[in-house]
């Protein structure tokens, strides 16, 4: 049976009148609270993470959790190779007393793993028995930190200060995706499908370039030629009560909404 040890403080009796306190160090079980800087007080860990984790059965699986500031999170997984399917789970997670890793609860172990360690830009993932995952692939349990504008679907609802509303002749519904492992920009103006590159540079902003699209036949589309002038060059953005605005110059160009796909 495995003992769990506190930490004693031993001084001659002539200092302890002067002492203030004594923090005890945390067991593993986390029995002890620990009353310093931690990864839930002290890092901003609210934000999405994504990664591409290890897999029996194919190349890896393509892994984003989103975690909010109300303790509730998201979390899409795609199995590389074995189709387009996108497997969703919603609910709160908690953390541990010792406030450096999380529970994602309600998730079915069979479905993703649980519990992750929380740490700068990054969450870890963990074995079904919450310890560290070792050994030659331990840096593929890692998920970074992504912008809060990447991997997300934004719909376009205002361009040039014109609201936009749902047009028949639409093919599929204006929006952008920005895909941060490759730094790849993917959407639809309604009528042609696009893609380009991003980067994303200090002072929230981004620019936008190559940017290529299909050449389906569009009848004239003015929200296509407006939206494609507008994805080019330096923007700054914003984001705020899950909306995405691009402004330049001042001047607010478009307002995405986000929307949760699955």
């Amino acid at each position: 049976m495995m003992m769990f040890r506190r930490s004693i403080c031993l001084m001659p009796l002539v200092l302890l009148a002067g002492l203030v306190s004594c923090k005890s160090v945390q067991d593993v079980a986390g029995v002890t609270g620990w009353t310093g800087d931690t990864s839930r007080n002290a890092l901003d860990w609210a934000g999405t993470y994504r990664g591409v984790l290890p897999c029996a059965s194919c190349p890896g699986i393509e892994t984003v959790i989103h975690l909010n500031s109300d303790h509730t999170y998201r979390i899409e997984t795609t199995y590389q190779d074995e189709g387009p399917d996108v497997f969703s789970e919603t609910g709160r997670f908690e953390w541990n007393k010792q406030g450096n890793r999380i529970t994602l609860m309600g998730v079915d172990v069979s479905f993703a793993p649980v519990s992750y360690a929380v740490g700068e830009n990054h969450i870890r993932q963990l074995d079904k028995e919450g310890s560290v995952i070792t050994g030659a692939l331990a840096d593929k349990y890692v998920l970074p930190k992504v912008s809060d504008i990447e991997e997300k679907y934004w719909k376009l609802i205002e361009l040039e200060g014109n609201t936009l509303s749902y047009d028949a002749h639409w093919h599929k519904e204006p929006h952008l995706v920005f895909r941060s492992f490759d730094q790849r920009v993917l959407g639809s103006s309604g009528c042609n499908s696009f893609f380009g590159s991003y980067a994303l540079k200090e002072g929230r902003q981004v620019v936008f370039s190559a940017l290529g699209a299909t050449k389906m036949a569009c009848g004239g589309h003015s929200i296509e030629k407006a939206l494609f002038e507008l994805l080019d060059g330096l923007l700054d953005y914003e984001v705020v009560d899950d909306q995405l605005v691009l402004n330049k110059a001042g001047k607010q160009l478009a307002r995405f909404e986000l929307v949760w796909l699955y």
